[in-house]
């Protein structure tokens, strides 16, 4: 009698288990369609900047968190260097996908002929960057362009979503409407995204294409904003849960 009792209450322990379990489940469609309209992206994404407790959107510009490369050109013309490549691995791809006039894919050291790449700090290089968006997709809020060039500022940023069966078409950032003529520094341009809507999203299906002017050199800077880290988000989620439901389970043992 005493093994069979033993065994209900085993049974009714999971019961209860699943059913917590359920109470907590994470549905992700009540969070990113809206149809919570107290939602401000806190626990979802990890945020550079803003209360660490519970970080959120509201707070996403404040990012201390900046990326720095620099781009050499030493040719005579404008060169077309993706920044950010999608899906797409090789220059050949890109072009036979939508994009004739890209030159050059950002990588470490040489870019093409006469371009070349290289990051601020040599522990973060170029390379893990583009395959760390490529896993988990960032929001760039702000860019900071510095040249030793004038005509650098006449140029553009072109970004479009791909998808292999829309056309989902481009937008174009005009670096000229950022550029403040009453700066003191005449060799920056300081874009803030957040301000116009424009945010850039480096991930595995947006292509991101800077052309750089003839004999220039560029230092970027590419300022974060939230992040998108599944590998992050299901170790946070799972520790969360467990802690919550360890914690109903012995409230109702209470009670």
């Amino acid at each position: 009698m005493f093994g069979k009792r033993k065994q209900t209450l085993k049974s009714n322990e999971v019961a209860r288990m699943e059913k917590l379990a359920q109470e907590f489940n994470y549905h992700g469609e009540e969070n990113y369609y809206g149809e919570d309209t107290n939602y401000i992206g806190h626990s979802d994404f990890e945020f550079p900047g803003g209360d660490s407790k519970q970080p959120t959107f509201a707070r996403e510009y404040d990012s201390s968190k900046i990326y720095t490369f620099t781009l050499a050109n030493t040719n005579a013309t404008d060169q077309n260097i993706v920044l950010c490549p999608a899906y797409f691995d090789t220059v050949a791809r890109l072009q036979a996908n939508g994009f004739p006039n890209v030159t050059g894919i950002l990588q470490d050291g040489l870019v093409v002929a006469g371009v070349t790449a290289t990051a601020q700090d040599s522990t973060k290089s170029i390379y893990s960057l583009l395959n760390f968006i490529k896993l988990n997709p960032t929001r760039v809020t702000g860019v900071t362009i510095q040249s030793n060039v004038q005509a650098q500022f006449d140029k553009v940023i072109r970004y479009s979503q791909v998808s292999p069966v829309r056309n989902l078409g481009e937008r174009t950032i005009n670096l000229t409407e950022y550029f403040d003529v009453r700066q003191y520094q005449n060799n920056k341009v300081e874009v803030n995204l957040m301000a116009r809507d424009e945010v850039l999203h480096f991930d595995d299906q947006t292509v991101i294409v800077l052309t750089v002017a003839p004999n220039s050199s560029l230092t970027i800077n590419l300022k974060l904003g939230a992040t998108s880290n599944g590998a992050s988000n299901l170790a946070v989620k799972a520790k969360t849960a467990h802690r919550n439901l360890k914690a109903r389970i012995n409230q109702r043992m209470r009670g």
